[in-house]
Parts: C-alpha cells; sequence; structure tokens
C-alpha cells in the first residue's frame, strides 16, 4: 500500500517525499498525552532510533477538531484548538506508526460532519466482553469517532427502581434460551411488535458502579456519551414488572406503554432523572420506533395517533429540557414513508397483520418542537425522506448508518441541518462479532469519508483499498503484540449464506469451521490452525464490486457483505485468474521451531475445497 493512500483521511497533506523512523518521543511529563504517546510509539520504535521532542500548540482559530500535525526529522508539532484536535492528530500518527516509518511533511485536517459514532448494547459484565467494549472504544479513536450511544434499557441498575432489573433478568433469559426464540415470538402475533432487544447486555445487568468506569474511559477519548432510554415503544424491559401500564391488555409480552396513563410518565421520568445523575449528558435518545400498538385502550381511543404520539414527544421532551438535556429520537414515525415498490412503512397509513389499520403518525412532525434532534434511519428507502426534517429546520443525524451504501454523500451531508452519522450494532461488542456485522468496515469507511473533502462517496475503490489495508494494518499490530506470526493465503470454492449477529445470534465460530491447516515440526508434532467461513476465509468468488439496482425496493447500493465481513483478519487480493484470495495470520504455535505444511483438513464432508499458497513462517516446501 502506497504512502499516499495511508495518510488519505485529511484535508490537506503536504509531503517531502522523505520519511523518517518512528522516533523515541520526548514529551514533557505536564503533558495530558505523555503517556499514551510512549505506550502507543514504544512497539515500533527501534531501540536506536532518535529521540525528537513532541510540540504542542494551542491556535483559537482552529475548529474544535481541527489539527495540524507536522512531523520532522527534528521534532512532530501539533497546533490544534482543543484537547480533542490534538488527540485526533496523534490517533493518526499512532495508525501511521504501524509501518514503522512516518512521512517528513505537514497533515492539516478537519471534519465534515459534527456527530460521528455507533450506537451499540452494554456490555455484559464480565472480565472479558468489559475488555472487548474497551478496545472498541479505542477503535472509534482511532478513526476519530466522538459519539457513542449506548441502548440502556433494562440493562443498567436503576436503584429508584430495582424492580426493572428483576423483570429484565428474568424476561431476557426466556428470550435468550435459544438463538432465534426473541424473533419467533416477535413474529408470532397477528399485530406488529417491537423488535426485542433482549440481547443487550447478554441479557445480564451491569451496576452503575460499573458503568461510571466506562464512561470515564469514553470520556478520556473524547467520547460524547448519548444514553438511549427506550420510551413508548421498545418498553418491554418496563413493563414485565408493570403490565398495568401496557397499552395492549392482551399481549402476553407487552411493549408499548399507555400514553394515557399519568403513571407511565412518573416510572419513566424517575429513570430518566437517575440516568441523568450519571452520565451528564448532554442529550438523550428517548427511542419511540416501531411503534405499531397505538389507540387500544379505551383511554386512547378518544384520541388521535399523531395527538398522542406528538404529546408523549412533547411531555417527555419538556422534562429533559427542565433537566437541560436535549432530547433525540428515532424519526421514522414523522414520515409518511413508502418502500420505493409503494409499500408503506413509518408513520404511514397500514395495515397490520389481522387486517386492522395501523393509523398514520406522520402528521405528529408539525406538532412537535423542532429542537427535537432526528435520528434519520430511513435515508437509504429515498433519499428525498430528510427534506422533510430540513424544510421543518429540524437537525437530523443519519442512524443505523452503513456508509458505503449511501448516494450522495457530499451532498446530504453538506445540509446545513445534518449533523452526522451513527453505524448500529445491535450484538456483542467483541471483536469478532464486530468484524463479522461488518461494523470495523463501515467505521473505517465513514472515517474517509467525514476526515477527507476531496471524497464524494463515488470513490467506492479508493476508498475500499484503504479500509482494508488500514484494518488489516490494525488486526497485524494486535496479533504481533502476543508473539511470531504464521502469515499465508487461503481461498474456498464453498460459500455459506451471510447473516448478522443481532438479537441473540451470538458468533459461534464452529459453526463455521471448515478445516484445520496442518503443521508439523522437525520432530513430528501436528498444529491445527482453524479455517472459519467468514473471520478468516472466504469464497473465491467473492468480490468488493458495488451496484446500483434500479429495480431494489430500497434507494441505496448494494454491497457484498461476505466481503466486508472478513475486513479486519484478512486482506482479501484478486489474482490475474479472478479468484479472491484472503491474506491472514496466526499467532506461531510453537516459536522459533521450523514448521512444515502438511495439508488442509476438513472438518466434514461440506466443507469444500480450500488452497493456500504464499506461506510466510514456516517451512515453505508444500
Amino acid at each position: 500500500m502506497d504512502l499516499s493512500t495511508m495518510i488519505f483521511p485529511a484535508a490537506k497533506f503536504d509531503v517531502t517525499g522523505r520519511t523518517i523512523r518512528v522516533p523515541r518521543p520526548v514529551v514533557p511529563e505536564k503533558s495530558p498525552f505523555s503517556r499514551i504517546i510512549r505506550e502507543k510509539l514504544a512497539p515500533f520504535a527501534a531501540e536506536d532510533a532518535e529521540a525528537i521532542p513532541f510540540i504542542f500548540t494551542t491556535l483559537d482559530t482552529l475548529e474544535e477538531e481541527a489539527y495540524i500535525l507536522e512531523i520532522a526529522p527534528d521534532r512532530i508539532a501539533v497546533t490544534s484548538s482543543t484537547e480533542r484536535g490534538a488527540f485526533y492528530a496523534l490517533q493518526n500518527l499512532f495508525r501511521m506508526a504501524e509501518t514503522r516509518t512516518l512521512p517528513v511533511g505537514t497533515i492539516t485536517a478537519k471534519p465534515s460532519v459534527s456527530m460521528r459514532g455507533i450506537k451499540v448494547y452494554l456490555p455484559e459484565p464480565t472480565e472479558r466482553f468489559i475488555a472487548e467494549w474497551k478496545n472498541m472504544v479505542d477503535t472509534l479513536a482511532r478513526y476519530h469517532m466522538n459519539t457513542i450511544m449506548i441502548e440502556l434499557g433494562g440493562a443498567l441498575e436503576y436503584k429508584s427502581h430495582p424492580e426493572i432489573n428483576e423483570g429484565w433478568l428474568e424476561y431476557a433469559a426466556f428470550m435468550n434460551e435459544y438463538p432465534g426464540k426473541a424473533n419467533k415470538i416477535q413474529s408470532q402475533f397477528n399485530w406488529h411488535k417491537n423488535s426485542i432487544h433482549a440481547a443487550n447486555g447478554r441479557g445480564k445487568v451491569i451496576s452503575q458502579e460499573l458503568m461510571r468506569e466506562l464512561i470515564d474511559y469514553c470520556r478520556e477519548r473524547y467520547v460524547e456519551i448519548i444514553p438511549e432510554m427506550p420510551s413508548l415503544s421498545h418498553c418491554d424491559y418496563l413493563l414485565t414488572r408493570h403490565p398495568e401500564l401496557s397499552e395492549r391488555a392482551d399481549d402476553p409480552y407487552p411493549d408499548t406503554c399507555c400514553p394515557s396513563d399519568p403513571a407511565y410518565y412518573q416510572l419513566i421520568f424517575d429513570l430518566f432523572d437517575e440516568v441523568i445523575g450519571l452520565f451528564h449528558p448532554v442529550r438523550i435518545n428517548i427511542g419511540h420506533d416501531e411503534y405499531y400498538t397505538i389507540r387500544i385502550c379505551e383511554k386512547c381511543k378518544a384520541r388521535t395517533a399523531p395527538e398522542i404520539y406528538a404529546t408523549d414527544i412533547r411531555k417527555i421532551r419538556d422534562h429533559l429540557a427542565e433537566k437541560g438535556v436535549k432530547t433525540m429520537l428515532w424519526g421514522e414515525k414523522l414520515l409518511d414513508s413508502h418502500f420505493l415498490d409503494g409499500v408503506a412503512i413509518g408513520g404511514a397509513e397500514r395495515v397490520q397483520p389481522n387486517g386492522d389499520l395501523l393509523d398514520a403518525t406522520y402528521p405528529a412532525i408539525d406538532m412537535i418542537p423542532a429542537d427535537v434532534e432526528i435520528l434519520h434511519w430511513y435515508w437509504s428507502i429515498d433519499r428525498r425522506f430528510e427534506e422533510e426534517y430540513i424544510k421543518r429546520d429540524m437537525d437530523f443525524t443519519f442512524g443505523n448508518f452503513a456508509p458505503e451504501t449511501m448516494p450522495e454523500w457530499k451532498r446530504r451531508t453538506e445540509e446545513k441541518h445534518c449533523r452526522g452519522f451513527i453505524i448500529s450494532n445491535w450484538g456483542d461488542a467483541d471483536f469478532r462479532t464486530l468484524q463479522r456485522n461488518c461494523i470495523w468496515y463501515q467505521l473505517a469507511y465513514a472515517y474517509m469519508l467525514s476526515w477527507n473533502p476531496a471524497m464524494n462517496g463515488e470513490c467506492h475503490r479508493e476508498i475500499n483499498e484503504f479500509v482494508m489495508n488500514d484494518l488489516y494494518s490494525m488486526r497485524q499490530n494486535q496479533l504481533a503484540v502476543q508473539g511470531e506470526l504464521i502469515t499465508l493465503k487461503h481461498t474456498t470454492d464453498i460459500t455459506m449464506p451471510y447473516r448478522v449477529f443481532v438479537d441473540g445470534f451470538f458468533v459461534d465460530e464452529r459453526n463455521y469451521l471448515l478445516g484445520w491447516h496442518i503443521l508439523e515440526n522437525e520432530a513430528g508434532k501436528q498444529y491445527e490452525l482453524p479455517v472459519i467461513f467468514g473471520s478468516n476465509i472466504s469464497n473465491e468468488k467473492v468480490t468488493a464490486v458495488r451496484r446500483d439496482d434500479p429495480h431494489y425496493i430500497c434507494d441505496q447500493y448494494l454491497v457484498s457483505s461476505q466481503y466486508e465481513e472478513v475486513s479486519a483478519e484478512t486482506l482479501p487480493e484478486i489474482d490475474s485468474d479472478g479468484i479472491t484470495w484472503y491474506q491472514c495470520s496466526y499467532l506461531h504455535p510453537e516459536a522459533g521451531a521450523k514448521l512444515k505444511y502438511i495439508r488442509f483438513k476438513p472438518a466434514n464432508a461440506y466443507a469444500g475445497k480450500v488452497r493456500i499458497k504464499d506461506l510466510q513462517g514456516v517451512k515453505n516446501d508444500f
């Protein structure tokens, strides 16, 4: 990969063509970055590397997150107006240092949008998943993301209402009994139900003490936390112990609260206040998506759907405003929306599975304050939908964002009411799940778009090249810290359907095991290196091609999720015959020993054919 591609995300890049080795840094102890600079550069600096000073300068005329990074043989200088800007400059430096050299020159960078982040669940409160969650936050920092939206639901400890957590533990254990149970229950009724998010926290409860640790970890990396507190809809976590607040009395798994019952507001405001006291947030996402159970109870039947929806939003917005907190919500119920084939969705009038009419809610958009911030997750259905927010002077953020699929990135994000994007993950936040859910790919892709003004979103080939190389560099250096590596290229003629690991479906690599590469040392001892479809190998015909299908029901590009899911762990390359090979590395099972490649051992008769080439770190005589 050439240097210019490695540095691509920058507003301006002036280089001399020279490079220097990664230096031993000389940083004043009083600098807030002294520790992180030493820790991050140490693995890449040779013992005889030059010791050069790091100089930090404040320039008030720079925008809040902008920076100027100057790399010279005798100094590294960072200029910014804020610590956050300096932090991003260092993240860029650390990323470049993975090549063991740094370019001599000056990088000037600033983002094109103000909100850049990810939506996640709470982690299971175990050592492994807390560590994985923190690794995710570190990766957000690498790609200059400044926001993390955390769905709390029943997975956060509530001291004001411990019964919520008691009910959540029982409910989640029931829904997570086996993969797919929640989806089965969700779809078995003759009315639309909310998605069941019982996988949040893996069905556990995270203590407020541990939550404070994660809050501090995020803020040390200049990441704003947006608590997501579902209200009105997605309220199954409230209704397990308060079924009397349900809108639909005959629902054995109620998910929607009755907005005509004052007790609903007493409960939800107690929880909001507790969350505000813990997080001290700038804004809270109050949910309000997938609102399907409307005007069922006797109190609500006399009201109209738009009035019910708008009144609930106003009440919650006013309560949060009194606390100095902004209101954000998912916006699809404010849109008179349809798929491109005409099927009604979102806030449009539609028919329930039982034939009942589901009232339109979209007129509520003219009944709520314009300062309510919208998470616009219907951007991919029709690019005209955001015009409904724009003409009402409402700020919006592209939610559930998949940057590689968005048409007209530059035009749509340059609109003054567009704040940015949030990429969503409804599963675990461990490395492998985020990899196979294509989240790593999307974060790196969004970084390229949002920090490079030359990117118009149509430069898919160039962006993809950066993404795959940079993620692979990140992963290789994570592995190299653990020990000596064996690197190879392999491919397979088998294919397996792609799936997203969300809402009760967890990554179990045993289901994707094709077999093992067998290695042998000089004494005849053999070692098995697993070959796992979707994790470190994919089909030989998979490519990065992006296409625009005029017959698709959504207004977005189509991409290969099979290609994206192997990012970070592999570096795909296509040979002259059109075969895609996947370069990947394994930890050497016997560091320092000479090993010989023996064969590929299939896990079963359906494993297909696995081919291998370019084996490094072992005896190459296979």
